[in-house]
């Protein structure tokens, strides 16, 4: 099987955004948040752009 996930072998770019909830973190000026990539190297051809505003 290897490493290979669906969209790996489907050519789809995902991006997840990540972040804690259900009181796992005490209330903070910063908080951590992630950006989860599948299959990146298909991000250049889509000329994908990614920001962040609060």
């Amino acid at each position: 099987m290897g490493n290979t996930t669906p969209t790996d072998t489907l050519g789809v770019f995902k991006v997840d955004l990540i972040f804690s909830r259900n009181k796992t973190y005490i209330p903070q000026p910063l908080l951590p948040i992630v950006f989860a990539l599948q299959n990146p190297p298909l991000a250049s051809t889509l000329a994908v752009t990614i920001s962040w505003n609060l």
